[in-house]
């Protein structure tokens, strides 16, 4: 009897090794690919923010919508429709799913549509908050993990960010972060980022400043 409990014990012990062992632990790696181009990968799933998007619209930066390599099941995630967020034609020459208004998915091929405000992908829930630019602009609430995330798109009001969960990322443009600072709107980010500049651009209160091809990890909650 003492044998058989031991081994009953025994197996728990090394089962338990096991899960402790083998759980994986993820990571979300954000990287800036220009203008207000993000691309968010766990490696199984991917989001791609804004992209692909026309290389120099409207005076923005140039890049190689080619040497985006994103892994897994990519999604791109459109704020609006002009050019320097999105390039229908560039993103026909990808399998990509897209998530966006439906001024931004009208004419692209069904199938490949995901629609609804708030989505589950992969790992990720994708939430779209209207805001003020022009009709159909989004900007996005996304949660990776118990991570929470922010893409301000060209949003010009500040009161898309007014009772909104705490963030451990934010990106905000230059106008946005201006309106920021004028208002009385609060919110919590532990890391504020700038993006969507031309090198020039003042954001009216401190920001994190990332150039083309930075990148950074966040770690599962």
């Amino acid at each position: 009897m003492a044998r058989g409990s031991w081994g009953v014990h025994k197996t728990s012990l090394v089962c338990l090794f096991c899960i402790v062992a083998f759980s994986p632990h993820y990571a979300l790696e954000v990287s800036l690919i220009a203008n207000a181009g993000v691309l968010l990968s766990d490696g199984d799933n991917s989001l791609v923010i804004d992209l692909p998007y026309r290389p120099g619209a409207y005076g923005y930066a140039e890049y190689d919508p080619s040497s985006i390599h994103p892994s897994g099941s990519v999604t791109a995630v459109i704020t609006h429709e002009h050019l320097d967020h999105f390039d229908p034609e560039l993103f026909l020459q990808t399998d990509w799913s897209i998530v966006g208004s439906n001024q931004v998915t009208d004419g692209l091929p069904a199938q490949r549509v995901i629609n609804g405000d708030s989505i589950q992908v992969g790992r990720y829930t994708v939430v779209a908050l209207p805001s003020e630019h022009i009709p159909g602009h989004r900007s996005y609430r996304i949660r990776w993990k118990g991570r929470v995330l922010f893409f301000s798109g060209d949003a010009q009001n500040p009161d898309v960010l007014s009772g909104q969960p705490d963030f451990d990322v934010a990106f905000i443009t230059p106008w946005l972060g201006c309106a920021l600072s004028e208002s009385n709107t609060e919110f919590e980010a532990a890391r504020l980022i700038g993006y969507h500049r031309d090198g020039s651009d003042d954001f009216c209160l401190p920001v994190e400043n990332l150039v083309r091809g930075d990148a950074f990890r966040l770690a599962s909650e």
